[in-house]
């Protein structure tokens, strides 16, 4: 395991003291609707934010829960929460008031900050509850005409909730100094979000200070670089999500670099920041990267400012790898698209490709601080020799840094969630299945929950939807079990394409399924749609997929 030079044992709101410091008060630390906002400004509105929070009695383990998107607030939510010791919960900005309600019960917060657009909905639940609704104005600060716009588009109407501009006002005064802010154990659980855990079933997260930092730790490396003052990461993976919150903010705010900030992933927007040079580093699921090679504004010498791109959370066809790193390659940009894999119990990416390591075909090596082993899927013992051949394939175990605390409040999860091996060493069980090879390299060959039993025989899903994303104007492709008499199960693979050659090209797929891939792989039925369903976070909603017939997917626009 290779070990880390950055003393990683600080507070989330310490490791941003030091990133003011590295770039200066002067020099960018947010980029919000083309407005800067210095490392000067953050460091001051975060200060106020948390003498606010101090003053009106939060303490040390308290919850408030942060139901927001990308916006400036949400990062003083974060670093000003954990100056005054509390957990900071981060949640997605359009969860539903039953889904808050659950939320805000089981952790026991008694403060919610929502964006000012969607707080009505949470009103009624707060003010019968005696949780304080803080609503948040994005666009507090940004010129007339931003302010005007915003307000025209939104039509707002809040009976219960205080403005956030308020609520720092009114109670930041200076009965609290800087100074005075709590001295955490950076091993604490600082951050809780929420995963579909490594089984499946919906956990929440307890993440450190310390976890968070050993990752950012390896930031340098992973971007190739030994300075990101002046340079600028594309955060548009929401906070909520480990990737976005750990790699899109933490890592650059912690080293002085700048964080473009889009609460929403537009197109338009993404592609004009790197037309104006604003984009150094970039890191999204593959949704994200389709859709700008789409765009016709993503070509030309302004690429040249990209460095690097990383990509992960989802199927990724090889074919978009290669798209992209075409494109940079055209108009001379050394930027290239690398895959990583991770899981929010290891706060985000736990190996992945870069420009000093790669391998075609794998998800990179492990992370500094980090140790992968294939573990035996019936007995989790080790494998005689843990690299290079296929059949030593196993469920993907780590070991390390950046692992989670547990999951909340839910002690039989947690203990389920890791094992101790012989020499007494504690791993996590990832729920994947894959094998690492002789030079370190991770192979991820499936989730273990997807794996399809057809007549007894194990099918990746992964393997057919790699040999069909290469077929001509497949977009996105995905392959899930459905019941059959015969066999219990069978495959139904549904294409999204643009085409309208559907005979054609279902010969086209089924030449390379019939070339490709063992008779186990092929599908009882293949269906194509313009549009295949996706989460919030734009990753193919399998569940939803399932319920949908052939018709209705013929005829999703």
């Amino acid at each position: 395991m290779e070990m880390l030079s950055h003393n990683i044992e600080i507070s989330l709101y310490e490791a941003l003291c030091q990133g003011a410091e590295i770039g200066g008060d002067k020099a960018a630390a947010l980029l919000f609707m083309n407005a800067n906002y210095r490392y000067g400004k953050v460091k001051r509105e975060t200060d106020k934010l948390a003498r606010a929070l101090k003053n009106i009695g939060v303490r040390r383990g308290d919850t408030i829960t942060v139901a927001m998107p990308n916006v400036p607030q949400t990062v003083y939510c974060l670093y000003g929460g954990n100056a005054v010791g509390a957990v900071v919960y981060l949640v997605h900005a359009l969860s539903s008031a039953e889904q808050i309600a659950e939320m805000l019960e089981k952790t026991g917060s008694k403060i919610l900050f929502a964006l000012d657009a969607f707080a009505d909905k949470y009103e009624k639940y707060c003010a019968a509850n005696g949780v304080r609704l803080i609503s948040c104005n994005p666009t507090d600060g940004l010129n007339f005409a931003v302010r005007a716009g915003y307000k025209l588009q939104n039509k707002i109407k809040l009976s219960y909730a205080e403005n956030y501009a308020d609520f720092v006002r009114r109670n930041s005064g200076a009965a609290v100094d800087v100074k005075e802010f709590e001295k955490l154990d950076p091993k604490d659980t600082a951050v809780l979000l929420n995963s579909g855990g490594t089984s499946g079933e919906p956990k929440t997260v307890e993440l450190s200070a310390f976890a968070l930092n050993a990752l950012c730790a390896n930031g340098y490396g992973l971007l190739n670089t030994d300075n990101v003052v002046g340079k600028y990461m594309l955060s548009v993976l929401p906070y909520f999500h480990g990737f976005g919150l750990c790699m899109g903010l933490h890592a650059m705010l912690w080293h002085g670099g700048c964080n473009v900030l889009l609460p929403k992933f537009r197109r338009k927007a993404a592609v004009s920041y790197v037309r104006k040079g604003k984009i150094n580093y970039m890191i999204g699921v593959p949704a994200l990267y389709s859709a700008m090679l789409t765009h016709k504004g993503f070509s030309g010498k302004c690429l040249k400012n990209i460095e690097i791109a990383f990509v992960g959370g989802d199927f990724i066809p090889q074919t978009l790898l290669e798209e992209f790193d075409a494109r940079m390659a055209q108009f001379g940009s050394r930027a290239r698209l690398f895959e990583g894999y991770g899981l929010t119990e290891t706060v985000t990416v736990a190996c992945v490709n870069t420009h000093e390591n790669n391998k075609s075909g794998t998800v990179g090596r492990a992370v500094g601080g980090v140790e992968i082993k294939a573990l035996k899927t019936d007995t989790l013992g080790d494998f005689a020799v843990n690299g290079g051949e296929n059949e030593n394939c196993g469920e993907l175990c780590l070991r390390g840094l950046t692992i989670m605390n547990g999951y909340y409040k839910d002690y039989e999860a947690t203990e389920k969630t890791f094992f101790t091996d012989a020499d007494g060493v504690r791993w996590l069980k990832s729920g994947d299945y894959g094998f690492v090879d002789a030079d370190g390299y991770v192979h991820f060959k499936q989730r273990l929950k997807r794996i399809i039993k057809v007549s007894g025989v194990s099918v990746f899903p992964a393997e057919i939807e790699q040999a069909v994303s290469r077929v001509d104007g497949v977009s996105q492709v995905c392959a899930h079990p459905v019941p059959d008499d015969k066999k219990g199960t069978a495959i139904r693979l549904v294409v999204e394409t643009s085409r309208a050659d559907s005979e054609k090209m279902r010969e086209e797929v089924e030449s390379v399924i019939e070339t490709k891939l063992s008779r186990d792989c092929r599908p009882k039925e293949i269906v194509f749609t313009k549009r295949l369903p996706l989460t919030k976070m734009n990753k193919i909603d399998i569940e939803t997929l399932k319920t949908l017939t052939a018709d209705e997917l013929a005829k999703r626009e």
